[in-house]
């Protein structure tokens, strides 16, 4: 039974240190990390794929030389991430019949990892422009396939738990783009080499993405989250005890109770009816936001361009466009927490 497991006072187990929440926020930062990191690596990948016909001293980044690769690179990256992510989030439902959010989550997280693995000696690779585009967005397909199957298996477990460990793993994802953003930056700042820069920065999305996922697995040992994954059938796991749904009922032999669980069950398109007009809001806002965002915001360059100026040919993209606009993602998925949508 739950109460079982329940401490001598009859409250459920406390979240020591706050561990379990912090491993839903870690995993939160690797789940999105992945994107965040090549988005933000514009640099290195405008170099891989320049025009090498231009003379030393030319800006492969200035819009007027860029390739057409260059330019597209990043819609081709959003529909090659997008695609197969929407898929596989599609396909993890139905693999939950078979395979349990551990198994998903780890199978996913090894092939994010060999993906990042392949990016980083892809890095010394030296190749052409098009064959560097085509292994790369080969890659970031499989990437968020394993993405996919490992950020639905966050989130079916920590539905599990109260919400503030779900608000957690959403904060988490807003955070991976501010590091990924300030890793660029510092990347950029301590190495003058665009091939070192990109390798220094992969090397810190991999150690991310493996942490992250040695931290999940752990989470089978933490008392507090076992108490609400061994009773995770219960209709609620917060305060068992005061759900009127449970009944205790008397064996005819008096020698035992049991509880009997009226479970109200409600299918995928009435959970889709609640959730209709926030869920219109945020597929209208995400659509607009991915539409411009990355790939109209990066094209983005300053009126007036000082030659040898680092601000206006170095940092302005990564700070202004990529930094700015995690910073506000994650500031609204703050407030989000303390900003509630009205009940009905």
């Amino acid at each position: 039974m739950a109460s079982a497991m329940r401490d001598e006072k009859g409250y459920p187990p406390t979240d020591r240190y706050n561990l379990v929440y912090l491993i839903f926020f870690m995993c939160g930062v690797g789940g999105l990390l992945p994107w965040n990191f090549f988005i933000n690596a514009q640099r290195y990948f405008d170099y891989k794929m320049r025009d090498r016909t231009l003379p030393p001293d030319a800006d492969y980044t200035d819009p007027k030389y860029m390739t057409r690769s260059q330019v597209l690179f990043v819609s081709y990256l959003a529909v090659c991430s997008l695609v197969p992510f929407s898929i596989m989030m599609v396909a993890n439902l139905l693999l939950m019949k078979w395979f349990s959010s551990f198994s998903r989550f780890a199978v996913g997280s090894v092939l994010v990892f060999i993906v990042f693995l392949f990016t980083v000696i892809l890095v010394y690779i030296d190749v052409s422009a098009r064959a560097f585009l085509a292994m790369t967005l080969i890659s970031v397909v499989f990437l968020n396939c394993g993405s996919a199957l490992a950020q639905g298996s966050v989130f079916g477990v920590a539905a599990i738990l109260p919400s503030k460990h779900i608000k957690a793993a959403l904060e988490g994802q807003a955070v991976s783009g501010i590091i990924a953003s300030l890793a660029n930056i510092i990347s950029i700042a301590t190495s003058s080499s665009v091939t070192t820069n990109g390798l220094v920065y992969f090397l810190v999305a991999l150690v991310f993405i493996t942490a992250t996922a040695a931290m999940f697995l752990v989470l089978p040992k933490i008392g507090y989250f076992k108490y609400y994954w061994n009773n995770k059938d219960l209709p609620d796991n917060n305060n068992i005890e005061s759900d009127p749904s449970l009944k205790e009922v008397k064996h005819d032999n008096n020698e035992s109770q049991e509880l009997v669980i009226s479970i109200n069950k409600s299918g995928i398109l009435s959970a889709m009816k609640e959730t209709f007009l926030p869920g219109i809001c945020v597929l209208i806002t995400l659509m607009i936001t991915l539409s411009i965002f990355p790939a109209v915001a990066r094209l983005i360059r300053p009126i007036t361009v000082i030659p040898q100026d680092l601000w206006t040919n170095v940092y302005f993209v990564p700070v202004l466009v990529f930094l700015l606009y995690n910073v506000g993602d994650w500031c609204g998925r703050m407030l989000a927490g303390f900003i509630k949508w009205f009940h009905r």
